[in-house]
């Protein structure tokens, strides 16, 4: 996607948690860090937790990209996940610059996050569990 450089700021779903801006020379590619900004949830919302564009949330007037948590959450209070109120929170990610075209930068980060998968570990069972009922 080749967004104009004042288009608005738009949330975007992405696969792997990554937005890449890219240009003649190369590209940079803005991910979070593991487990800083995604709870456990039983289901798989994606929700547009990357943004690219001009004015985003009236804060940056310019053009960037970045990665972002949901102002209101997902509407759900989460005790274990939920910061207190008027509490500052650091939010970690991951700049990588490359002089690759953002296909080949994003296989870079692929291999930084396990293709966004978490390994399996020796002794324990691959989440969610399956099970069959009989009637």
């Amino acid at each position: 996607m080749e967004p104009a450089m004042n288009t608005p700021a738009t949330d975007v779903e992405v696969k792997y948690r990554t937005v890449i801006g890219e240009n003649t020379t190369g590209s940079l590619a803005v991910f979070p860090a593991p487990h800083q900004y995604f709870y456990p949830l039983d289901e798989a919302f994606n929700l547009k937790f990357t943004w690219y564009g001009t004015s985003y949330l009236n804060l940056l007037p310019d053009f960037g990209i970045g990665i972002r948590q949901e102002p209101a959450g997902d509407r759900r209070f989460v005790p274990w996940f939920n910061a207190p109120p008027q509490t500052q929170q650091r939010l970690n990610f991951f700049c990588l610059a490359s002089s690759k075209n953002a296909k080949g930068t994003l296989e870079q980060v692929k291999r930084f996050t396990n293709n966004d998968v978490f390994p399996q570990l020796p002794g324990h069972k691959e989440w969610p569990p399956i099970f069959t009922m009989s009637l």
